[in-house]
């Protein structure tokens, strides 16, 4: 749920993909004492969104999102290694994107 600068509210439902994107580089960043490889990491899905509230009138059958989270760790994936995120939602009547870190 969202909460404009007015006070009102809007809900976003994302469509869980079947499928996402995943990718890690080595950024060759300073590895410290123990020589070990820090990656940077992305997943990334897409797919419907439905929404309400003040989201209704931006929302068509043709609207999408694109969830990107984003981290640094080894090459294994750890929900903990994720810090960032940014979801874009765009269509014939969206275009808009939010973006924050987890605590």
């Amino acid at each position: 749920m969202f909460k404009d600068e007015k006070g009102k509210t809007g809900t976003l439902s994302l469509t869980i993909p079947a499928n996402l994107v995943s990718f890690k580089t080595d950024l060759y960043e300073n590895r410290g004492s123990s020589n070990q490889v820090i990656l940077y990491k992305e997943l990334r899905l897409e797919g419907k969104v439905a929404g309400n509230g003040i989201f209704a009138k931006g929302i068509t059958p043709d609207t999408k999102f694109r969830l990107v989270l984003q981290g640094r760790g080894g090459n294994c994936m750890s929900a903990e290694d994720f810090k960032t995120w940014n979801l874009q939602v765009f269509g014939s009547r969206a275009n808009f994107s939010f973006y924050s870190s987890f605590k």
